[in-house]
């Protein structure tokens, strides 16, 4: 069986990067603060974790509390537009929470399942950060729909092409 670690495990470099990619998701516009995240997802090795109580938050997962804090805290939880999509994904969630702690029952699965989740709902709710993300960008509204595209197609023939 495998020991687990229940001390912190972060370089100064690491914890450095960390500040620095909180203080620019928490101050960069909105269509710039999904950045740093990105970076440090790529950047940042696994290895490098916080316990808190026994629970591990990767950087990553400290980024994605920082960002749906932002989200949060500067209201702008108020322009977000639940879409099918989402509740499909939240849905996902729920359903891998209980199914994935029914495989083995035990209560390390179910932390387990719990951090997976808190990293699926996370991503959701740091998307609203991006503007071109499935959250109140605005976009699904301002494209135009199927019909609607069909019937300027015609109107620019200036003729009916479908007899």
């Amino acid at each position: 069986m495998e020991q687990v670690q229940d001390t912190s495990n972060i370089s100064p470099m690491a914890f450095i990067g960390l500040l620095v990619a909180a203080y620019l998701i928490w101050t960069l516009p909105r269509r710039l603060a999904v950045c740093p995240i990105l970076a440090m997802v790529c950047l940042m090795p696994l290895g490098q974790d916080l316990v808190v109580f026994g629970l591990h938050f990767y950087l990553f997962r400290v980024l994605l509390l920082v960002g749906v804090l932002r989200v949060l805290l500067k209201h702008e939880a108020r322009q977000l537009v639940m879409t099918r999509t989402d509740r499909i994904f939240i849905w996902w969630i729920i359903v891998s929470i209980v199914f994935g702690t029914l495989a083995k029952p035990s209560m390390e699965l179910f932390i387990n399942r719990l951090g997976d989740a808190y990293n699926a709902f996370g991503m959701l709710l740091s998307h609203a950060l991006s503007p071109g993300g499935l959250w109140g960008s605005g976009y699904e509204r301002s494209r135009p729909g199927l019909a609607e595209y069909s019937s300027r197609r015609s109107d620019v023939g200036g003729e009916d092409d479908r007899a």
